[in-house]
């Protein structure tokens, strides 16, 4: 059995951590690398049951560079995830972060490839995606230099959120409108999840994220009085929907 337990370089200091510069990367041979001492100490902290570290073979100093572009995006080149943005693996954010990149990008690049987007809508991938690399780069630094995300200055309830993306918002987008900020989730912001929703052939509960899972753009309205006939202009607002997406219904 083989097992991986990260640490700070002997010494702690950022160039034997990470690349302070944000250039250097990978194998430091210049770094002062940990002896069977340093990795004894680790296990003495973390291993569940007494374990002697012995006869080390190989040891070095893994450098953790970060950076970020500075566009997303230029003409009809566009980056995403590792080739936009790298940093500590603090919290496990690249992969998430990439994924919700390309998804950004994706279904913009459908609608432009189809002639059916809306000027400016490439440019504003950069708009959204941008800020949330340059959070997740500067959090992940933070948290790799400050002995993790327990180090963070955040309740526990704010750090999971954060940590699993669900406080990504575009509020901030150009094509989202900073007048509508009534109560309740708005343009720009995740959806919410919502109960009492039922499947058309089962009666247990259905999370209203399997309703939208693997769907095209959808109209989320919220309101009430479903009972009684529904959200107020519900249907004139979907046959608005219909007539400015320009998809037949």
């Amino acid at each position: 059995m083989s097992m991986r337990v990260p640490g700070t370089a002997p010494g702690g200091s950022a160039r034997q951590g990470y690349a302070a510069d944000g250039i250097a990367h990978g194998l430091d041979g210049d770094g002062a690398a940990p002896g069977l001492a340093d990795i004894q100490a680790v296990l003495d902290r973390l291993s569940p049951q007494r374990t002697t570290a012995s006869a080390l073979r190989w040891a070095s100093v893994f450098r953790i560079s970060h950076r970020i572009v500075d566009r997303y995006g230029e003409g009809r080149m566009f980056v995403a995830g590792d080739a936009a943005h790298i940093h500590p693996p603090t919290g496990a954010q690249g992969m998430n972060t990439g994924v919700q990149d390309a998804y950004d990008l994706a279904w913009r690049l459908v609608l432009a490839v189809e002639g059916r987007a809306a000027p400016g809508l490439l440019a504003d991938y950069e708009a959204e995606r941008r800020p949330v690399g340059e959070e997740v780069v500067g959090r992940t630094v933070r948290h790799a230099t400050a002995g993790g995300v327990q180090a963070a200055a955040d309740d526990s309830e704010t750090l999971m959120l954060c940590e699993a993306r669900l406080l990504v918002g575009y509020r901030g987008s150009p094509f989202v409108d900073p007048s509508d900020d009534g109560p309740g989730p708005g343009p720009g912001d995740r959806a919410a999840d919502c109960g009492g929703l039922r499947g058309p052939t089962a009666t247990y509960p259905v999370r209203l994220f399997d309703v939208l899972r693997d769907r095209p753009t959808v109209l989320l309205l919220y309101g009430t009085g479903y009972g009684s006939g529904g959200v107020a202009g519900r249907d004139e607002l979907a046959a608005t929907a219909w007539r400015a997406t320009g998809v037949a219904r």
